[in-house]
């Protein structure tokens, strides 16, 4: 090799060992942890918050509905068991029950028959009640009466005191006079105090009756105390006698319809 040609040879070796050599690649570990992806931007993050903020209640919202619509309405149940308003029916009064107008699960209206127990009791009770008011209106004309009866012994007791007074008067100044004896003013006396005392009693007796008439001689006779007391007696024997017969106080279906059985007694 010449000179020339090893000089060259000599740069060609001269640029291989100073050329600048390629970065090898960083060899990959398993376990290298990934990079963070870069951050959205705040006004995406701002948006999606009140997307989420309104969803929300709008979905509860929509629930709401769907519940009311597709049954919340209605009283659901899986064993047939449903419970309902109810009303306890009971008798007023007491006896045996002669009719019953019900069976179990029947669809009834308010006013229908129920059951009716014997009013038999309840019949004479209310004609009994009815014979009281007539006596009551009775014994009222007869304090009416009696009132007139007083009044007129009182008019009779105040003439004969007048008479007995003229007659003690009389025999007083024949006495002064001399020409009657002193047995017969007294005899006259006697017979003033007498029609005295009896015209106090006539006035008692109109007291009396006035007080039994309610202290009011012209009062109508149904106004009367005792007249109104049995009036009202009259009224609730009339009433037990209407409350013999059952009726359903509102629409409905009847259960336990079995406890009610003629012959049987029920108590109020």
């Amino acid at each position: 090799m010449n000179a020339a040609a090893k000089k060259a040879d000599d740069n060609v070796t001269k640029l291989e060992i100073e050329a600048p050599a390629k970065p090898e690649a960083a060899p990959v570990s398993a376990a290298a942890e990934p990079q963070p992806a870069p951050a959205a931007p705040r006004k995406k993050r701002r948006t999606g918050r009140f997307l989420l903020m309104v969803a929300l209640p709008l979905a509860l919202l929509a629930g709401g509905a769907y519940v009311w619509v597709t049954g919340g309405r209605y009283q659901e149940t899986e064993n047939a068991n449903l419970q309902q308003a109810r009303i306890s029916i009971a008798s007023d009064t007491a006896g045996r029950i002669v009719q019953v107008g019900i069976a179990d699960n029947q669809t009834v209206k308010s006013g229908d028959l129920l059951f009716v127990i014997d009013p038999e009791p309840y019949k004479i009770a209310l004609a009994q009640a009815d014979a009281a008011v007539a006596a009551a209106r009775l014994n009222v004309e007869q304090l009416r009466a009696a009132y007139s009866q007083a009044m007129a012994q009182q008019k009779s007791a105040k003439s004969e005191v007048d008479y007995a007074q003229s007659q003690y008067d009389r025999a007083a100044d024949l006495a002064q006079k001399g020409i009657n004896a002193k047995s017969s003013l007294d005899e006259a006396r006697n017979d003033l105090d007498k029609a005295k005392q009896q015209l106090a009693v006539a006035e008692q007796g109109i007291i009396s009756a006035k007080a039994a008439l309610g202290g009011n001689p012209d009062i109508e006779t149904d106004k009367h105390p005792s007249v109104m007391s049995a009036l009202a007696a009259r009224d609730k024997a009339a009433y037990n006698l209407s409350q013999t017969t059952v009726k359903a106080p509102s629409d409905g279906i009847v259960y336990q319809a079995s406890s009610f059985k003629v012959g049987q007694y029920v108590s109020v």
